[in-house]
């Protein structure tokens, strides 16, 4: 049994949107590779496209290209030129227009929108992703996770990615993951590297996962 504001939970414009799926965090915490290697999982049997945000480029849109994620025309880029977070929470038309015509033409089950690297208070709105995803890299990790990352708290997933270099820069990554663990509670949380190809399996898996409750209008558990 489900009341009537759980059943009213999702959106179903799916045909002039698709599926929304929000990358942020901080710079060179690894979103880009993630997003690549997360596609390549996913093309085997889905139809994806991507929107990247840059500062001033469109660099990762075309690092995506060039190593074959994705082809071209699936692949849109917006020069942000300022502040990312305006264009994730604020002015988010110019990343709607792009998800919109993509979703026109390719029609996609799933779109991932990558954020430029932003500031500790950055998060997507709800109106612009259906399901956030915070980066953050391991060695910036130990010390934001202290610092109540307002996205933390606006992320159906966290994931704590470069833990192959965990003893490099001198993390405990047992202490550590009882610190990040603390902060989730029962939210989405994963370590990953992109070295290893499960771990970003079980990226694309909780991507799916969130996917099909949406589009087949799975609600959320009452209270």
């Amino acid at each position: 049994m489900t009341c009537k504001p759980c059943r009213d939970f999702y959106r179903k414009d799916w045909d002039k949107r698709a599926f929304t799926v929000g990358f942020f965090g901080p710079p060179g915490s690894g979103k880009t590779s993630i997003i690549h290697d997360v596609c390549k999982v996913l093309n085997e049997k889905h139809n994806i496209c991507v929107v990247t945000n840059d500062a001033y480029t469109q660099e990762d849109a075309d690092y995506l290209v060039t190593k074959g994620a994705l082809p071209k025309e699936k692949v849109r880029s917006v020069i942000v030129e300022g502040c990312p977070m305006a264009v994730m929470n604020k002015d988010i038309e110019v990343n709607l227009k792009e998800i919109r015509s993509l979703t026109e033409q390719h029609h996609p089950d799933i779109i991932l929108l990558e954020s430029a690297g932003d500031c500790l208070a950055s998060y997507f709105s709800r109106d612009l992703v259906d399901y956030a995803i915070l980066v953050i890299d391991v060695a910036g990790g130990h010390k934001l996770i202290h610092k109540r990352i307002e996205g933390n708290n606006h992320s159906e997933l966290l994931i704590i990615n470069k833990i192959d270099l965990a003893e490099a820069v001198g993390i405990n990554m047992e202490d550590f993951k009882m610190e990040v663990i603390m902060t989730r509670m029962d939210r989405g949380l994963l370590f990953t590297s992109t070295k290893n190809k499960k771990d970003m399996k079980h990226v694309a898996e909780s991507i799916m996962y969130s996917w099909r409750n949406h589009t087949q209008q799975i609600p959320p558990q009452c209270p």
